[in-house]
């Protein structure tokens, strides 16, 4: 009877040890309904096997601290049907994005001659919304600068490197070289589509956006395969207009919307959910290619500045 006792008790370890946590069991259930219900690729995932793989993982995991391998999966699941831009946010992540600390680099501009205006937008990954606000006004503030003590006849948007964060700063910032209006959409995976402005999100009715004297001036906006994210829908925003025109190298190919999804444990799911479009309604499932292609820059010259700077001149004229 003992014998059988003990046999009994090590069985109960051994199964328990291979048995995730009920907090575990609800965390991994909590990200599954969410890709299910939001995920661009939801059609292309094999859900049997997700579900099998998962439980392979997560079996021995008793927290949601240690379900990283679970994450990595989730992640290279995605990877794999198609997603190339989903990632996790960890708390120290979600701490960093929420902060009123300025970001690291601020919109930069000068006069490339009498008449040309050039503003280089950088990234800018925040949520603190005096921070997004902070940066909206610096690129609209170097706009009407340059535009108010010059007669500015044709701009540059320089987009190049800018790795993307929140786009509506950036979007916003620039409204002040177009009219009002729909910049473009989202398309998501019921094929819906939501519109979104040239002043961005929650910026319409504030009366503090700047407009250039002359609306129509020809915009130049270069990329290169750095713009990527966030930089490449911001350089949608401009994309259709007709004095507007792509200069330098395929971007990185990110062009889709992240939701993000606040996740029980404090950290974040941002989930590839929507693909951009264009305000003609072209949709970007891929790069975008600009309209004039520049292999390289040299090491004394940068022939997309030239290049770019040879087009506004003539169109500003």
């Amino acid at each position: 009877m003992k014998k059988n006792i003990i046999t009994i008790l090590l069985c109960l370890l051994h199964i328990g040890a291979f048995c995730q946590s009920a907090e575990v069991t609800k965390f991994i259930t909590e990200i599954t309904t969410i890709i299910k219900k939001n995920s661009l690729v939801t059609g292309q995932i094999n859900w049997t096997e997700y579900e099998k793989e998962i439980g392979e993982i997560s079996r021995n995991i008793n927290s949601i601290d240690s379900c990283k391998p679970v994450l990595n999966y989730i992640i290279n699941t995605l990877r794999k049907s198609g997603d190339r831009h989903s990632f996790f946010i960890d708390k120290r992540g979600v701490d960093k994005l929420n902060s009123s600390a300025p970001p690291m680099k601020y919109a930069e501009g000068r006069l490339l001659n009498a008449r040309t205006g050039y503003i280089k937008i950088p990234s800018m990954g925040s949520f603190n919304e005096q921070v997004k606000q902070s940066f909206t006004d610096s690129i609209q503030q170097l706009i009407k600068k340059m535009d108010t003590e010059n007669e500015i006849t044709a701009w540059v948007v320089d987009l190049r490197g800018n790795t993307g964060g929140s786009m509506w700063p950036m979007v916003a910032g620039l409204n002040a070289l177009i009219k009002d209006g729909i910049a473009g959409y989202f398309i998501d995976v019921r094929n819906k589509r939501s519109k979104w402005y040239s002043y961005g999100r929650a910026f319409l009715g504030t009366g503090k956006f700047y407009k250039v004297k002359r609306m129509t001036s020809p915009i130049a906006v270069l990329i290169d395969s750095f713009t990527a994210s966030s930089g490449e829908t911001t350089a949608i925003s401009l994309i259709g207009l007709r004095n507007v025109k792509t200069f330098g190298l395929p971007s990185a190919g990110f062009t889709t919307s992240n939701g993000i999804y606040q996740l029980s444990n404090g950290t974040m799911l941002a989930l590839a959910n929507a693909y951009a479009a264009d305000r003609k309604k072209n949709i970007y499932k891929e790069r975008i290619y600009p309209n004039v292609y520049i292999r390289e820059n040299t090491k004394t010259a940068d022939d997309t500045i030239d290049a770019a700077l040879q087009w506004v001149l003539k169109e500003g004229s």
